[in-house]
Protein backbone atom coordinates (compact mmCIF):
# COMPACT_ATOMS: atom_id res chain seq x y z
CA UNK A 1 0.00 0.00 0.00
CA UNK A 2 1.55 3.29 -1.13
CA UNK A 3 1.16 6.84 0.09
CA UNK A 4 -1.66 7.69 -2.32
CA UNK A 5 -3.80 4.77 -1.06
CA UNK A 6 -3.39 5.85 2.55
CA UNK A 7 -4.36 9.43 1.68
CA UNK A 8 -7.41 8.14 -0.24
CA UNK A 9 -8.67 6.10 2.72
CA UNK A 10 -8.18 9.04 5.05
CA UNK A 11 -10.17 11.32 2.76
CA UNK A 12 -13.00 8.79 2.54
CA UNK A 13 -13.12 8.55 6.35
CA UNK A 14 -13.18 12.34 6.68
CA UNK A 15 -16.02 12.62 4.14
CA UNK A 16 -18.12 9.94 5.93
CA UNK A 17 -17.58 11.46 9.36
CA UNK A 18 -18.32 14.95 8.07
CA UNK A 19 -21.47 13.80 6.28
CA UNK A 20 -22.77 12.04 9.39
CA UNK A 21 -22.08 15.05 11.57
CA UNK A 22 -23.68 17.45 9.09
CA UNK A 23 -26.89 15.37 8.82
CA UNK A 24 -27.39 14.62 12.49
CA UNK A 25 -30.41 16.42 14.03
CA UNK A 26 -29.82 19.42 16.18
CA UNK A 27 -30.50 19.46 19.91
CA UNK A 28 -33.84 21.17 19.29
CA UNK A 29 -34.84 18.57 16.71
CA UNK A 30 -33.80 15.72 19.03
CA UNK A 31 -35.85 17.20 21.85
CA UNK A 32 -38.88 17.65 19.58
CA UNK A 33 -38.63 14.02 18.41
CA UNK A 34 -38.32 12.84 22.03
CA UNK A 35 -41.42 14.84 22.98
CA UNK A 36 -43.39 13.38 20.05
CA UNK A 37 -42.37 9.82 20.99
CA UNK A 38 -43.35 10.42 24.60
CA UNK A 39 -46.74 11.81 23.59
CA UNK A 40 -47.37 8.86 21.25
CA UNK A 41 -46.47 6.33 23.97
CA UNK A 42 -48.66 8.13 26.51
CA UNK A 43 -51.62 8.14 24.10
CA UNK A 44 -51.13 4.44 23.33
CA UNK A 45 -50.98 3.57 27.04
CA UNK A 46 -54.06 5.68 27.70
CA UNK A 47 -55.97 3.95 24.89
CA UNK A 48 -55.02 0.52 26.22
CA UNK A 49 -56.06 1.53 29.74
CA UNK A 50 -59.38 2.90 28.47
CA UNK A 51 -59.99 -0.27 26.45
CA UNK A 52 -59.31 -2.52 29.47
CA UNK A 53 -61.49 -0.31 31.68
CA UNK A 54 -64.34 -0.49 29.16
CA UNK A 55 -64.05 -4.27 28.92
CA UNK A 56 -63.98 -4.58 32.72
CA UNK A 57 -67.00 -2.30 32.98
CA UNK A 58 -68.93 -4.38 30.45
CA UNK A 59 -68.05 -7.56 32.35
CA UNK A 60 -69.03 -5.95 35.68
CA UNK A 61 -72.34 -4.72 34.28
CA UNK A 62 -73.09 -8.11 32.77
CA UNK A 63 -72.19 -9.83 36.05
CA UNK A 64 -74.40 -7.42 38.02
CA UNK A 65 -77.25 -8.11 35.60
CA UNK A 66 -76.82 -11.86 36.06
CA UNK A 67 -76.67 -11.51 39.85
CA UNK A 68 -79.90 -9.52 39.80
CA UNK A 69 -81.66 -12.06 37.62
CA UNK A 70 -83.02 -14.82 39.85
CA UNK A 71 -83.63 -17.02 36.81
CA UNK A 72 -79.98 -16.88 35.69
CA UNK A 73 -77.82 -19.98 35.65
CA UNK A 74 -76.01 -20.51 38.99
CA UNK A 75 -77.90 -17.57 40.55
CA UNK A 76 -77.90 -19.19 43.99
CA UNK A 77 -74.17 -19.89 43.78
CA UNK A 78 -73.15 -16.28 43.10
CA UNK A 79 -73.64 -15.28 46.72
CA UNK A 80 -72.43 -17.01 49.82
CA UNK A 81 -69.74 -17.22 52.46
CA UNK A 82 -66.31 -18.70 51.90
CA UNK A 83 -65.54 -21.50 54.33
CA UNK A 84 -62.45 -23.63 54.76
CA UNK A 85 -62.90 -27.38 55.06
CA UNK A 86 -60.10 -29.65 56.25
CA UNK A 87 -59.85 -33.29 55.16
CA UNK A 88 -57.12 -35.24 56.89
CA UNK A 89 -55.87 -38.62 57.97
CA UNK A 90 -52.56 -39.86 59.33
CA UNK A 91 -50.81 -39.27 55.98
CA UNK A 92 -52.19 -36.14 54.36
CA UNK A 93 -54.15 -32.98 55.20
CA UNK A 94 -56.04 -30.98 52.58
CA UNK A 95 -57.67 -27.59 53.13
CA UNK A 96 -60.42 -26.71 50.66
CA UNK A 97 -62.34 -23.47 50.20
CA UNK A 98 -66.03 -23.55 49.37
CA UNK A 99 -65.53 -20.47 47.19
CA UNK A 100 -64.25 -21.89 43.95
CA UNK A 101 -64.05 -25.46 45.33
CA UNK A 102 -60.27 -25.42 45.24
CA UNK A 103 -57.59 -27.01 47.40
CA UNK A 104 -55.83 -24.12 49.13
CA UNK A 105 -53.34 -26.09 51.16
CA UNK A 106 -51.82 -29.56 50.98
CA UNK A 107 -49.67 -31.06 53.72
CA UNK A 108 -47.91 -34.43 53.78
CA UNK A 109 -47.71 -35.69 57.35
CA UNK A 110 -44.85 -37.61 58.87
CA UNK A 111 -42.39 -36.54 56.18
CA UNK A 112 -39.55 -34.32 57.38
CA UNK A 113 -39.23 -31.08 55.43
CA UNK A 114 -35.58 -30.09 55.30
CA UNK A 115 -34.52 -26.46 55.32
CA UNK A 116 -31.48 -26.49 53.02
CA UNK A 117 -30.24 -23.17 54.36
CA UNK A 118 -29.84 -24.56 57.88
CA UNK A 119 -27.43 -27.49 57.72
CA UNK A 120 -27.74 -28.69 61.34
CA UNK A 121 -31.42 -29.65 60.89
CA UNK A 122 -32.71 -27.34 63.61
CA UNK A 123 -35.10 -25.66 61.16
CA UNK A 124 -36.54 -28.89 59.72
CA UNK A 125 -40.34 -29.09 59.71
CA UNK A 126 -42.29 -32.08 60.99
CA UNK A 127 -44.57 -32.10 57.96
CA UNK A 128 -44.12 -30.98 54.36
CA UNK A 129 -46.40 -28.29 52.94
CA UNK A 130 -46.70 -28.76 49.19
CA UNK A 131 -48.49 -25.46 48.64
CA UNK A 132 -50.41 -22.91 50.66
CA UNK A 133 -52.65 -19.96 49.79
CA UNK A 134 -51.68 -18.20 46.60
CA UNK A 135 -48.96 -20.72 45.67
CA UNK A 136 -51.40 -22.24 43.18
CA UNK A 137 -54.79 -21.62 41.67
CA UNK A 138 -57.37 -23.65 39.81
CA UNK A 139 -60.47 -22.37 38.07
CA UNK A 140 -62.64 -23.07 35.06
CA UNK A 141 -64.37 -20.57 32.83
CA UNK A 142 -67.66 -21.32 31.13
CA UNK A 143 -68.57 -19.06 28.24
CA UNK A 144 -72.06 -17.61 28.50
CA UNK A 145 -74.07 -15.28 26.32
CA UNK A 146 -73.82 -12.19 28.51
CA UNK A 147 -71.08 -12.89 31.06
CA UNK A 148 -68.49 -15.61 31.46
CA UNK A 149 -69.03 -17.92 34.42
CA UNK A 150 -65.81 -18.43 36.40
CA UNK A 151 -65.81 -21.13 39.06
CA UNK A 152 -63.54 -19.11 41.35
CA UNK A 153 -66.42 -16.61 41.77
CA UNK A 154 -68.97 -19.26 42.75
CA UNK A 155 -69.82 -20.64 46.18
CA UNK A 156 -70.07 -24.40 46.47
CA UNK A 157 -71.83 -26.45 49.14
CA UNK A 158 -70.08 -29.37 50.89
CA UNK A 159 -71.88 -32.50 52.05
CA UNK A 160 -70.91 -34.84 54.85
CA UNK A 161 -69.37 -38.32 55.01
CA UNK A 162 -67.75 -38.38 51.60
CA UNK A 163 -66.66 -34.93 50.54
CA UNK A 164 -68.90 -33.72 47.77
CA UNK A 165 -68.77 -30.16 46.49
CA UNK A 166 -71.76 -29.38 44.31
CA UNK A 167 -73.08 -26.38 42.47
CA UNK A 168 -76.86 -26.13 42.05
CA UNK A 169 -77.87 -29.24 40.08
CA UNK A 170 -75.45 -28.78 37.21
CA UNK A 171 -72.30 -30.68 38.18
CA UNK A 172 -70.50 -31.98 41.23
CA UNK A 173 -67.01 -32.83 42.38
CA UNK A 174 -66.87 -35.85 44.68
CA UNK A 175 -63.91 -37.01 46.68
CA UNK A 176 -63.91 -40.21 48.70
CA UNK A 177 -61.24 -39.59 51.31
CA UNK A 178 -61.15 -42.89 53.20
CA UNK A 179 -58.47 -45.57 53.03
CA UNK A 180 -58.50 -47.52 49.78
CA UNK A 181 -59.39 -51.22 49.95
CA UNK A 182 -57.30 -53.25 47.48
CA UNK A 183 -59.32 -55.74 45.46
CA UNK A 184 -58.52 -58.89 43.50
CA UNK A 185 -60.53 -60.80 40.95
CA UNK A 186 -61.50 -60.72 37.28
CA UNK A 187 -63.20 -57.82 35.53
CA UNK A 188 -63.30 -58.06 31.76
CA UNK A 189 -66.05 -60.06 30.11
CA UNK A 190 -65.55 -59.52 26.39
CA UNK A 191 -68.64 -61.59 25.62
CA UNK A 192 -70.84 -59.06 27.38
CA UNK A 193 -69.91 -56.00 25.31
CA UNK A 194 -67.00 -54.65 23.31
CA UNK A 195 -66.18 -51.73 25.64
CA UNK A 196 -65.83 -52.84 29.24
CA UNK A 197 -66.79 -50.42 32.01
CA UNK A 198 -64.14 -49.73 34.62
CA UNK A 199 -64.59 -51.61 37.89
CA UNK A 200 -65.78 -49.73 40.98
CA UNK A 201 -63.36 -48.96 43.80
CA UNK A 202 -63.74 -49.45 47.55
CA UNK A 203 -62.63 -47.34 50.50
CA UNK A 204 -63.24 -47.36 54.25
CA UNK A 205 -63.35 -44.39 56.60
CA UNK A 206 -64.03 -45.25 60.24
CA UNK A 207 -67.18 -47.38 59.96
CA UNK A 208 -68.29 -46.15 56.54
CA UNK A 209 -67.64 -48.36 53.51
CA UNK A 210 -67.74 -46.41 50.23
CA UNK A 211 -68.22 -47.71 46.70
CA UNK A 212 -67.19 -45.32 43.92
CA UNK A 213 -68.46 -45.98 40.40
CA UNK A 214 -65.77 -45.24 37.83
CA UNK A 215 -68.28 -45.95 35.06
CA UNK A 216 -72.03 -46.41 35.01
CA UNK A 217 -73.09 -49.85 36.25
CA UNK A 218 -76.37 -51.51 37.08
CA UNK A 219 -77.16 -54.63 39.08
CA UNK A 220 -73.91 -54.68 41.04
CA UNK A 221 -74.26 -57.20 43.87
CA UNK A 222 -72.36 -56.63 47.10
CA UNK A 223 -71.83 -59.05 49.97
CA UNK A 224 -70.00 -58.32 53.22
CA UNK A 225 -69.02 -61.34 55.33
CA UNK A 226 -67.19 -61.71 58.63
CA UNK A 227 -64.32 -64.03 59.50
CA UNK A 228 -66.77 -66.92 59.94
CA UNK A 229 -68.34 -66.36 56.48
CA UNK A 230 -71.53 -64.99 58.01
CA UNK A 231 -73.26 -62.52 55.69
CA UNK A 232 -73.36 -59.14 57.43
CA UNK A 233 -74.71 -57.14 54.50
CA UNK A 234 -75.96 -57.79 50.98
CA UNK A 235 -77.59 -55.58 48.37
CA UNK A 236 -77.85 -54.86 44.65
CA UNK A 237 -76.67 -51.40 43.64
CA UNK A 238 -76.65 -49.24 40.52
CA UNK A 239 -74.84 -45.98 39.87
CA UNK A 240 -73.69 -43.48 37.28
CA UNK A 241 -70.08 -42.53 36.63
CA UNK A 242 -68.71 -40.64 39.65
CA UNK A 243 -71.45 -41.76 42.06
CA UNK A 244 -70.35 -42.75 45.56
CA UNK A 245 -72.56 -45.00 47.68
CA UNK A 246 -71.85 -45.17 51.41
CA UNK A 247 -72.64 -48.25 53.48
CA UNK A 248 -72.55 -47.71 57.27
CA UNK A 249 -71.03 -50.66 59.09
CA UNK A 250 -73.49 -50.34 61.95
CA UNK A 251 -73.81 -53.42 64.09
CA UNK A 252 -70.50 -54.87 62.90
CA UNK A 253 -68.03 -55.70 65.63
CA UNK A 254 -64.29 -55.10 65.60
CA UNK A 255 -62.60 -57.52 63.25
CA UNK A 256 -61.71 -58.42 59.67
CA UNK A 257 -64.38 -58.45 56.98
CA UNK A 258 -64.52 -59.48 53.34
CA UNK A 259 -66.44 -57.54 50.69
CA UNK A 260 -67.43 -59.24 47.42
CA UNK A 261 -68.62 -57.36 44.35
CA UNK A 262 -70.31 -59.42 41.62
CA UNK A 263 -71.43 -58.26 38.18
CA UNK A 264 -71.92 -59.63 34.67
CA UNK A 265 -68.52 -58.16 33.84
CA UNK A 266 -66.71 -60.05 36.59
CA UNK A 267 -66.11 -60.15 40.34
CA UNK A 268 -63.86 -58.45 42.89
CA UNK A 269 -62.91 -59.34 46.47
CA UNK A 270 -61.43 -57.02 49.11
CA UNK A 271 -60.65 -57.20 52.82
CA UNK A 272 -60.98 -54.45 55.42
CA UNK A 273 -60.73 -54.13 59.17
CA UNK A 274 -62.94 -52.39 61.70
CA UNK A 275 -61.23 -51.11 64.82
Amino acid sequence: MNKNNIIGFLLIAVVLIGFSWYNQPSAEEQRAAFVQDSIAKAKHAEMEKASKAAAAKRQTNAKAKVEADSTALFYSALKGQAKKIVLKNEKVELTLNTKGATVEKAVIKGYVGHNLQVKDGSADAKDVTLFDGNDQSLKFMLEAKEANIITSDLYFTPSNVTFCIFLSSFFSISLAYGDDIPTQGRWDDEDYRSITALPPTLSIDNNILSIEFKDALDNLTIHITDENSNIMYENTLSGEMGDIIDIPANGMQTGTYQVILAHRLGWLVGVFNLY
